[in-house]
């Protein structure tokens, strides 16, 4: 019996075909929802699930009732549309349980399913999975023999962490400043509250030891007593934030310390560059990174082509960090691939500063703290709710140190900004933090342009301060990162060995300064 299916259908169809051979989604990656589809396309949400299911029959995507659509091929071949019958290769059982089987363990990485809580109901899974009983009951049995999850009744759930016996522990390993201070820049710090909220939970102590670069000896203490890292048998696991790539071989004498107690090690790359020497891989040891890949400006630029954005640009104060040119190759690798080779323009630094140059140039100059102290003790008397008593010069100068830093940072960009705007066929400016975003959006504002009907801005870290602003921006989805890492020092089985970074999936965060395109003229 012929398939026959309808013009609109069709349509869609060779839409979505389209994007797969542009390359904008390639294989293993998600497609949008129907209804951003058909936002996008302007074509009817019934149309475009048709067209989805149609194209499942083909094996061109896979997915049920538009959840977790996959794209399985980079190229289809738009004539086999006009095929009225179309040929429905049944993929062998291996190939099946074991494509479910990583299905469910990416979905509880990224917390879809949480800690603890029953999965769906068999059929909920069948259909979310669009497989068999058969199929779905031995993924789930391999996923038990792997402690993942447990059976639970007549249904299986989540593994939780095991309950502490009151004094397990994991030691948590952060870099310091001279002054012994820990080193949390934002993301750290949001992970760190996670983690630490986890362990509470969970009843597991959270031991946080400390380490500074200018040690020769790069010896680490305990951050509340100074007392010396030593391995004991309450300790579970140790955990080591990559804040830098810079004097990697220091940080190899903490590592080798480390890795001699035999205990699961997880080191948390947040800064980009970091290098792992191979005899790590031959212990326990996993390699997790978090914000600086090219991953989270791909899904960026993926979000802002289904609006109609055309072309781009990306601004960043920061780009002689790695991180930072990550996210620009992230998104000139989806423009290109959709065929828009020089459409995501780039504004940044020749030179670019860090943030912390700044201070280290005051610093080197010894420059005078006499006008901060004459401030001070100007307000003292209106504030001494809050002041209880003299301020040392090194803190005094630290409070409003964030503050100076971000306005000098805001004012070196502004030349950035005057740039960007310069390129009217420039529809969205994404931005290297919601920090530079913000910033961004104040210096539209004072040129009366209309975000985001004129110009989309969009940042990274989905801070607070982005919140409070209604700032679109991307989270980075700490809190799947804190649980999994947990989970692998409680379960080592819960992760594959890989020299490959583990990451998780983010999301983008819309909110009001985030449209489809205008018509460009």
């Amino acid at each position: 019996m012929e398939q026959k299916i309808s013009q609109a259908v069709r349509e869609a169809a060779e839409y979505v075909c389209a994007k797969i051979n542009s390359g904008l989604y390639p294989e293993g990656c998600n497609l949008p929802g129907i209804k951003n589809l058909s936002r996008a396309s302007g074509i009817s949400t019934y149309s475009i699930w048709k067209a989805l299911q149609y194209l499942k029959d083909f094996n061109v995507v896979d997915g049920i009732n538009g959840r977790n659509f996959k794209v399985l091929v980079n190229q289809i071949d738009t004539s086999l549309l006009l095929d009225p019958e179309p040929v429905k290769r049944k993929r062998p059982l291996s190939q099946t349980w074991q494509r479910v089987c990583e299905a469910l363990r990416s979905d509880i990485l990224n917390n879809v399913y949480a800690a603890g809580l029953p999965l769906p109901s068999f059929k909920e899974l069948q259909s979310r999975y669009n497989i068999s009983y058969r199929t779905l009951k031995k993924a789930l049995d391999s996923l038990c023999n792997e402690n993942i999850i447990e059976p639970r009744g007549r249904n299986y759930a989540v593994r939780t962490f095991r309950k502490g016996s009151g004094n397990a522990r994991i030691v948590f390993i952060v870099i310091s400043d001279r002054t012994g201070r820990l080193s949390l820049e934002f993301l750290n710090e949001e992970y760190f509250r996670i983690l630490e909220l986890e362990c509470t939970t969970s009843k597991i102590g959270l031991d946080i030891f400390t380490y500074n670069l200018e040690d020769d000896a790069m010896k680490v203490f305990n951050h509340l007593d100074g007392s010396l890292l030593e391995d004991n048998d309450s300790i579970m696991g140790y955990i080591l934030i990559g804040v830098s790539p810079d004097d990697i071989e220091k940080r190899e004498k903490i590592l080798s310390q480390v890795v001699h107690y035999n205990k699961p090690l997880a080191i948390l790359d947040v800064a980009g560059g970091w290098k792992l020497p191979a005899y790590l891989y031959r212990h326990n040891v996993r390699f997790f990174s978090a914000a600086v890949s090219p991953k989270p400006a791909r899904d960026v630029a993926r979000y802002l082509l289904e609006h109609g954005h055309k072309k781009i640009c990306y601004i960043s104060p920061f780009h002689r960090s790695l991180w930072s040119k990550n996210r620009y190759t992230g998104l000139s690798e989806i423009y290109f691939s959709a065929g828009m080779h020089d459409n995501v323009k780039l504004f940044a630094f020749d030179n670019p500063p860090v943030v912390h140059d700044f201070y280290h140039e005051h610093v080197q100059r010894k420059c005078d703290l006499t006008p901060l102290h004459t401030a001070y003790e100007s307000i003292k008397p209106r504030l001494l709710s809050y002041f209880r008593g003299p301020v040392e010069d090194t803190l005094f100068f630290l409070l409003p140190w964030r503050i100076l830093t971000q306005k000098e940072l805001e004012n070196q960009c502004e030349r950035l900004y005057d740039e960007a705007l310069k390129d009217r066929k420039i529809t969205a400016w994404v931005c290297a933090n919601d920090n530079i975003a913000l910033a961004a959006l104040s210096y539209l504002k004072s040129k009366k342009i209309d975000v985001p009907y004129d110009i989309s801005v969009l940042g990274f870290d989905d801070s607070s301060l982005a919140l409070r602003n209604g700032l679109s921006s991307y989270n980075f989805n700490m809190r799947a990162m804190a649980h999994t890492i947990l989970n692998y020092m409680l379960n080592t089985r819960s992760l594959p060995s890989t020299r490959k970074p583990i990451e998780v999936d983010g999301i983008i965060i819309e909110r009001l300064t985030t449209a489809q395109s205008p018509v460009i003229s």
